[in-house]
């Protein structure tokens, strides 16, 4: 008699053991969850690449005086490795936000870097360009996305796109450099000629032109567009190293210049110029492999 009386109490204490076990245990899978990961260094770099890219916006003004402090508290739980609470904060930032560029921004380049997601990305980016359609950088990093995932549909955007007077220059670029991509380098000529012409981007269109002319095979004036690019970027980095900005991504992108210069001047066969811009790039990479291997290369078909 006394077995039956406690057994409804025996089988709800034992299924409040399970409930508690079960809830124990979703809240130990939820803090598994919170817990930090640590970022590769190569994510991390690539992550603070992006942002230098798309940084400053002086056009974009700030909603809200409190947005930059909570966008760099979002910003150190991503860096920490805590980037599902990073997100949160910043779509929190967004919807608080709502005519803020750069929650958009930096949630684009996470779900890009670090979250392998770029059809989000781009419509997070596409978002904030409709807002600040004078971000320059950002119409970039949307161009190079669609390059990345779908050309046929980035063509169409942009030719949809419709800018200020102030962004003819980067919109011609965005679309000569899409034709590039696709192989349409005779196409894209036109667009980029008028592109060299926006001082603001023309080291990066002189830079897309010079490889079109690769393109079409004519070596020498491919060699002048990849010479009007370095001097012009270089009058940038100096403007920059006086102002104290940062430099890095520029000089990266120097190093890529001159050394797509000389891979096309080996391609044309113009040897005497290849070997002379690599002597001078020897004096300014000494130590870069690549120098040393090109430089061997150029010798063995003077000697050949």
């Amino acid at each position: 008699m006394l077995s039956e009386l406690l057994a409804p109490a025996l089988r709800w204490l034992t299924w409040s053991g399970v409930a508690v076990s079960m809830l124990l245990g979703v809240m130990t899978l939820s803090r598994e969850s919170e817990a930090p990961k640590p970022m590769s260094k190569e994510r991390e770099l690539l992550i603070q690449r992006t942002r230098a890219e798309l940084e400053p916006d002086p056009l974009t003004p700030h909603p809200s005086q409190t947005l930059p402090k909570a966008l760099a508290s979002a910003r150190d739980l991503i860096d920490s490795g805590q980037i599902e609470a990073g997100v949160r904060d910043l779509e929190t930032l967004r919807a608080k936000n709502p005519l803020a560029t750069e929650p958009l921004i930096e949630l684009g380049t996470i779900k890009l870097v670090a979250q392998a997601k770029p059809k989000e990305a781009l419509s997070l980016w596409i978002h904030a360009l409709a807002i600040n359609p004078e971000h320059r950088d950002l119409m970039r990093q949307v161009m190079r996305l669609f390059v990345k995932t779908d050309l046929r549909a980035g063509r169409h955007f942009f030719d949809r796109l419709k800018v200020p007077a102030s962004m003819t220059g980067v919109l011609d670029y965005c679309r000569g450099s899409l034709l590039l991509a696709e192989g349409e380098a005779q196409e894209a000529v036109a667009y980029l000629e008028r592109a060299v012409l926006d001082d603001a981007d023309s080291y990066l269109a002189w830079h897309a032109l010079a490889r079109v002319r690769d393109r079409l095979n004519e070596g020498k004036q491919a060699y002048e567009g990849f010479e009007e690019a370095r001097k012009r970027l270089e009058t940038v980095i100096q403007r920059r190293q006086v102002a104290g900005e940062p430099i890095e991504n520029l000089t990266s992108l120097w190093s890529e210049i001159q050394f797509d210069a000389v891979e096309s001047l080996l391609r044309h066969g113009l040897l005497p110029e290849a070997y002379e811009l690599l002597i001078r790039l020897a004096e300014r990479l000494p130590n870069d492999p690549r120098v040393t291997s090109l430089i061997d290369n150029v010798r063995d078909r003077f000697a050949g």
